[in-house]
């Protein structure tokens, strides 16, 4: 079978995020073994379109062809560019690729270090909801993992997609029950608007959040000091894509990807369908950059102090 070309849709399947990782790590190659190449020039010819065939070279071995000329490499000929298939391992688990190649067990963890990647966390607040259930097919397609803030009184009602998002090991947090401006609350329905979703979203799911996101990002030394108690810290933003102000995920999408930096978090609402729209396209867009998609607990990768506010990882 060596040498043999074959279509790229037995490699990763459905998998946009298995295509964007290979159209990363070739672009990665050019500009290592020819660093005389212009990145432009090889960003648009090696895109996601132009790797639907590649070559079985070995049972190890992925290999992709390219004119050299279009890359910029040389004057004439064929290159093939070669990937070891064990650094795609995680998206190529599937029988038919297996019949190919020697797949080993997936390369990807659990959790992603975020010192070493370029690590971005989708945040969504006020679910769930009704298109909580298309975000998560959203995600599953380019492998991305999101931070759910949850509104108590939503988790009985849309606890199926509740419980899919942890199985699919996305985080799960407090985003309150009624989603009162907290400070101006007394302490007592402060905590009590905290434990109660707590034990709303554990009942839904065997899950206790350990993070909350109060409404409007209302803080005060009252509020900090209840978070103290239930030793819970407080998670904000560094993005706002203001997707509850402009239901047009073109807008929202590009708001996204203008303000991305490795460490952010994004604030998003997965109860507007406008929103749930958008999560594809800042998803493409970023992946392409090289950027991972984390919850928050990976993306700060080590506990956080209760009652203390955090709206972006700073290495």
């Amino acid at each position: 079978m060596s040498g043999q070309p074959i279509t790229s849709s037995t490699l990763v399947d459905t998998s946009i995020a298995g295509i964007n990782e290979i159209v990363i790590a070739l672009r990665k190659q050019v500009q290592q073994h020819y660093p005389h190449a212009e990145p432009v020039k090889v960003a648009g010819v090696i895109t996601p379109e132009s790797i639907t065939n590649f070559l079985v070279h070995d049972r190890k071995t992925i290999g992709f062809l390219f004119d050299k000329r279009s890359l910029g490499i040389g004057v004439d000929g064929i290159i093939s560019l070669k990937l070891p298939i064990k650094q795609l391992s995680h998206f190529v688990q599937n029988p038919t690729t297996k019949k190919l190649f020697d797949i080993p067990p997936s390369a990807l963890s659990s959790t992603t270090d975020c010192v070493r990647h370029r690590c971005i966390a989708l945040t969504f607040d006020d679910g769930p909801g009704p298109y909580t259930q298309t975000l998560l097919e959203h995600l599953d397609r380019y492998h991305a993992k999101a931070t759910f803030f949850v509104v108590g009184r939503n988790v009985a009602p849309y606890s199926i997609a509740l419980q899919q998002a942890v199985q699919r090991k996305h985080q799960v947090g407090n985003h309150t029950w009624n989603h009162p401006l907290l400070p101006k609350r007394d302490e007592a329905v402060i905590r009590q608007e905290i434990e109660s979703t707590n034990s709303a979203v554990a009942a839904a799911t065997g899950v206790t959040p350990t993070m909350v996101r109060p409404p409007y990002g209302g803080m005060n030394d009252k509020v900090r000091a209840q978070l103290q108690q239930l030793t819970m810290p407080a998670i904000m933003w560094s993005i706002d894509t203001r997707d509850w102000a402009d239901h047009d995920a073109a807008i929202v999408c590009n708001r996204a990807i203008a303000n991305a930096a490795p460490g952010a978090i994004i604030l998003m609402h997965d109860i507007h369908k406008t929103s749930v729209d958008a999560v594809p396209c800042i998803l493409d867009a970023l992946q392409k950059q090289g950027y991972r998609f984390v919850t928050v607990k990976n993306l700060f990768g080590h506990p956080l102090s209760a009652g203390e506010s955090y709206s972006q990882y700073k290495q």
